[in-house]
């Protein structure tokens, strides 16, 4: 079976480790960054429609947990099932981005 390489999108060369990844939506699909790239890509404003904010970090992760928390109480006020849909949101594009890039690298 071949190895699988996750390439950085802006200099196309391998990304060695998960502490040197940097995942991001651009146009609603999970990318992948070296740091340096990421921050050189945020700099230079050459993607159109890119977010500001990683997929893949603590603070994306703390943030997903509370907005979950929030919707599952807004459910279980309301009985509205939108909230539902929208807790669901958050971990489906982390678990997407963890599938696609992280699962692949080492620690």
């Amino acid at each position: 079976m071949k190895p699988h390489f996750v390439l950085c999108d802006r200099c196309l060369e391998p990304i060695e480790s998960r502490a040197d990844l940097v995942s991001t939506l651009v146009r609603l699909r999970p990318i992948a960054f070296h740091n340096a790239c990421f921050v050189d890509a945020l700099k230079d404003r050459s993607r159109r429609g890119m977010s500001a904010y990683p997929i893949n970090s603590v603070s994306t992760n703390v943030s997903v947990a509370l907005g979950c928390i929030v919707c599952l109480i807004g459910f279980a006020i309301t009985h509205v099932w939108l909230f539902l849909i929208a807790a669901m949101v958050g971990p489906a594009i982390r678990a997407w981005s963890w599938w696609l890039f992280e699962r692949h690298l080492d620690n």
